[in-house]
This record gives C-alpha cells, sequence and structure tokens, in this order.
C-alpha cells in the first residue's frame, strides 16, 4: 500500500472537504494572501476616496 504524507486530516483541502461552512475562494499560500490582502487595500482606498459621490447617487425611499 502507498502512503501519501501530503495527505492527511490537517490538509487544507481535507479541511475544506468536510467544513460546515467552506470559503467560496481558499488562499493557498503566503503570497496568494499577500495578494488578496493588497487587492483588498486597493479596494477599500478607491471606495473611501469616492464614498461621497456614490452616497450622492441615493434615491430617497
Amino acid at each position: 500500500m502507498r502512503r501519501y504524507p501530503l495527505i492527511n486530516d490537517r490538509t487544507p483541502l481535507i479541511t475544506l472537504a468536510v467544513a460546515q461552512t467552506p470559503p467560496l475562494r481558499l488562499a493557498l499560500g503566503t503570497d496568494t494572501l499577500k495578494a488578496i490582502a493588497e487587492k483588498n487595500a486597493h479596494v477599500e482606498a478607491e471606495t473611501d476616496a469616492w464614498r461621497e459621490s456614490s452616497s450622492s447617487t441615493d434615491f430617497a425611499v
């Protein structure tokens, strides 16, 4: 029987497969986490910069 040491009950994909509430997207690796954090920071800064203009388009209900 061949053993696969990288596949065990703590492998991220196994954890994902049995999760009660799995994420829509699973970021694997610190490089991916860093890229996502940078993108989120950019989106947040852009949102803050345009908040007033965006809010001014609301309709009274």
